[in-house]
């Protein structure tokens, strides 16, 4: 993952790549980048921290420009068919990342065309300069995360909410219909969040921010489908098979090392196989409590990783150990979740870390 923040208005004009490394540094170690813009009187910041998966020299290195300085773009995520995308733009591009074939696209299609032909988890800030707009944008499945606060001040957004507040100067209180909302719920739904003036941009959504006026209009933008399944048993199962299949491949388009976090149930077999059949230098990763607990899944993952040939890795997570991930595990999911599994998780995830960049799940 990559971390976005920025502002556009009266905000933090000192922000700089110390305040990125404080507050986002976390999500992406490997860089980070500031670009400060000021158009028609109006300033502007766009940050990123950078964690390298595709194209890992310079040439993916953010914020980024397109070749005509028309488009100015932060991004998270992964856009799975951008290299068909590329094959539609005539131009010589720089390097091979996903981040320049989509703020290329922006600037050949502009945003509306451009989100009705990529396929990906993203989360996004792109400034159109030539008409001094900017918008924010989130995945169909709201898998990467986008938090903005919409002030007298202007806008500022960010991946995390600590960011945000770093950014905005502002000390959001507690949300407290919001509050409501998670008692009942065990989680907010978006756009509110436990926090006042904070809002998460939905799943599917797409914010365009006036930079002259001040205006933000929120809409959703269009979900491709493709209508229900009219086949046998059979075929529901052999195309079960073929999409399964396509979804784990095309999430392996990487110049890094994968891992895949590895249970005892069918779900993460699966998708361990899948991603087995198209990488043979693979890891898996498990998190236990002992072989006295019931809920142990290691000796099931540790057979399913012999059977597929590839390498497995675990952690034994004991109950001092869940008080002691209690408080940074809290620190980092920020808003409250209605479930424990963030403490054995925590463990898992360093353990990981130790060997890849990402995973599988």
């Amino acid at each position: 993952m990559c971390g976005v923040v920025g502002a556009i208005g009266n905000y933090a004009p000192q922000f700089s790549h110390k305040d990125i490394e404080e507050v986002i540094g976390h999500r992406g170690p490997d860089s980070n980048g500031i670009e400060k813009l000021n158009i028609g009187g109006i300033p502007s910041l766009f940050g990123h921290s950078r964690l390298s998966i595709v194209d890992l020299s310079s040439a993916g290195a953010q914020p980024m420009y397109s070749k005509n300085k028309k488009w100015l773009i932060v991004y998270n995520g992964e856009i799975y068919n951008h290299k068909n995308i590329r094959k539609d733009i005539d131009i010589n591009f720089t390097g091979h990342s996903d981040t320049e074939t989509l703020v290329e696209a922006l600037a050949h299609w502009g945003i509306e065309k451009t989100l009705s032909m990529i396929n990906g988890i993203f989360a996004f800030a792109a400034y159109d300069i030539e008409n001094n707009a900017a918008y924010l944008v989130r995945d169909a499945f709201g898998v990467k995360p986008l938090y903005y606060h919409h002030g007298a001040n202007g806008l500022a957004f960010a991946s995390e909410v600590r960011a945000l507040k770093r950014i905005s100067g502002q000390n959001f209180g507690l949300n407290r219909d919001a509050l409501h909302s998670f008692l009942a719920l065990r989680f907010t739904p978006s756009p509110e969040t436990l926090y006042e003036g904070v809002a998460r941009l939905p799943p599917g959504s797409l914010a365009r921010y006036d930079c002259t006026t001040g205006e933000l209009i929120e809409t959703r933008y269009i979900v491709r489908t493709s209508g229900a399944f009219k086949g046998s048993v059979d075929d529901a199962v052999e195309a079960y098979h073929d999409i399964l299949s396509s979804a784990v491949k095309r999430q392996l388009l990487s110049d890094v090392r994968f891992g895949v976090f590895l249970s005892g149930g069918v779900d993460s077999a699966l998708v361990a196989a899948l991603a087995r059949e198209n990488v043979n230098d693979l890891m898996a990763f498990t998190v236990g409590f002992g072989a006295h607990t019931a809920e142990c899944e290691i000796a099931p993952a540790s057979h399913t990783a012999r059977v597929l040939g590839i390498s497995h890795e675990h952690v034994l997570v004991d109950e001092q150990m869940s008080w002691d991930a209690l408080a940074p595990a809290i620190a980092h999911v920020e808003e409250p979740l209605g479930t424990t599994s963030i403490l054995p998780m925590w463990y898992l995830s360093a353990l990981a870390g130790k060997h890849v960049k990402t995973v599988l799940t």
